[in-house]
Order: C-alpha cells, then structure tokens, then sequence
C-alpha cells in the first residue's frame, strides 16, 4: 500500500504523458481497487491489456472481477470491520472484541437491544467461521461465498456448522477449556450449536 501511495505521483505524470503507460495503469487499477471502485478497475485494466502482455494486468484483473461479484455478496470482512488483507491474528481480534461487545451480557449495557445483539452475533459467528478457515477463507477470497444459496449442497466443509440449509442457531457457553479462538484455557465464552447457559440462557 505505500509503495503505491508514493507511486501515485509518479504514474499519474506517467499517465498525463503517455495514456498507456504500463506502470500508470496499474497504478490506477490499483488505487480503483483500493477505492472498491471494481467496474473501474476492470476497465483499466481491460484498457492496459490492450496494450500490453503483462502478468501483473491479468493478475489484477482476476482479483478485480473476483472482488466485484463478492461486493454484490455478504462480505465478512466489513462485517468484522477489518481489511481484505487482515491476517488471522487481526480477524481473531476483531472477532473477540465485538463477541464481547453484542454479548447478552454486555449488550445492554451498551444500548442494544436484545434481538439487535441476537442478530449481530449471528452474522460475526458466520463471517468468522469462514474467515477463519483458510480453504474457506480462499474460496471467498476467490469470489464464492460457502453461505450463499447457490452453495446450499455443499455448505461449510469441515466447518462445525456444516450439514445443511436454513438459519443456524448460535448459542453461548460459559466455562472452563475452549475460550475464545486463540484464547487458551478457562474463562471466555465458547460458541457451540446446541446448549447454552447453564439452566437455559441465551439461545441465538
């Protein structure tokens, strides 16, 4: 990323005196994609490749197209509130911090209302699941989404959550072992289907 800001001056001049400037194109594309302007992008591109033979181009171009019919789909990482470049470490963090947030326990005390908190916790359980596996997490990368309706005949592989349509339910534990991802042992909150809190408890 500041490889291309500090680019940017440069392949815009470069642009100004040659409008097929290899390295202004891409440049452009680049910020395009940046910007989540995906159609723009895949125009410029289109443009470069008209003018050049370039893996870079085609490279850029198979990442906007894939962008752009995920942009048309859930995408978890705004969910999550992190970057399409996050690392796990990041997605792991992000994750705890808003379970914790939208937690029933907390939810109220943060204004939200009961079904408000139901329903964000579903939504950063299932960006999470995907996120959080890598095969998945490519397939999304790639612009498939494991959640979508199309992909309702072989949902979640190896994912806990697997095995069929419908609306999942999302339950809390509290307790011993597990945790949250990454978080060793006692305390925390493990997510599970199925359960819930000791003697009843918040079902999601």
């Amino acid at each position: 990323m500041n490889n291309i800001k500090k680019g940017t001056p440069y392949c815009t001049e470069a642009l100004q005196l040659n409008p097929s400037s290899l390295h202004g194109l891409l440049n452009k594309a680049q910020r395009e994609i940046d910007a989540d302007e995906f159609e723009d992008a895949i125009r410029t591109l289109d443009a470069a490749k008209e003018e050049h033979q370039h893996q870079k181009i085609q490279e850029l171009l198979q990442k906007a197209h894939n962008l752009l019919k995920r942009s048309k789909q859930k995408d978890y990482y705004k969910v999550l509130g992190v970057d399409r470049d996050a690392d796990e470490r990041q997605i792991k963090k992000a994750y705890r911090k808003l379970s914790k947030q939208y937690h029933p326990d907390k939810a109220s005390a943060n204004n939200i209302a009961p079904e408000e908190a139901q329903k964000k916790m579903a939504a950063f359980n299932e960006a999470y699941e995907v996120l959080s596996d890598p095969e998945l997490k490519q397939r999304f990368d790639n612009g498939d989404d494991p959640n979508s309706q199309e992909q309702q005949g072989n949902p979640f592989q190896g994912s806990p959550f697997g095995g069929g349509g419908g609306q999942q339910q999302f339950f809390f534990r509290q307790g011993g072992g597990g945790g949250f991802p990454g978080g060793g042992g006692g305390g925390g909150f493990k997510f599970q289907q199925g359960g819930g809190f000791p003697g009843g408890g918040f079902g999601f």
